[in-house]
């Protein structure tokens, strides 16, 4: 599925870095609020994010051992060019700036906590 392209390659990458005992690391993914609803003509998009949140628990199962922490951004509404193609006429102060998202991701990163690998945070 092209929606989950990156993420596969990414898990790949992981995938060999835990079998060369590699120890500690933060895997964090970007999902999307359409894993929550389906909308009209975004059905292979909005099935790659659901499986993206279930990829982040099952990464965090499988990453515990070796300290591997696994996190899933989920944005609502955010200004980028895909949304703006989908949504031409939105209004922007109703998105979210793809700046918001990254200090979010790097949040999570540098909070890595053990307790909530695994988890969806829901950027409002």
């Amino acid at each position: 599925m092209k929606y989950m392209k990156s993420t596969d390659d990414v898990t790949k990458q992981g995938s060999s870095a835990k079998e060369a005992k590699f120890k500690g690391g933060v895997i964090v993914n970007v999902g999307s609020s359409s894993a929550h609803g389906g909308r009209i003509d975004q059905g292979a998009y909005a099935a790659s994010k659901a499986a993206i949140q279930l990829l982040t628990e099952t990464l965090s199962l499988e990453g515990k051992a070796q300290g591997i922490h696994a996190y899933c951004v989920v944005p609502r509404r955010t200004a980028t060019g895909m949304r703006k193609s989908i949504f031409p006429d939105e209004e922007k102060r109703n998105l979210l700036e793809p700046e918001q998202v990254a200090r979010t991701i790097l949040d999570v990163i540098f909070e890595a906590n053990p307790c909530l690998s695994g988890m969806v945070y829901n950027i409002r």
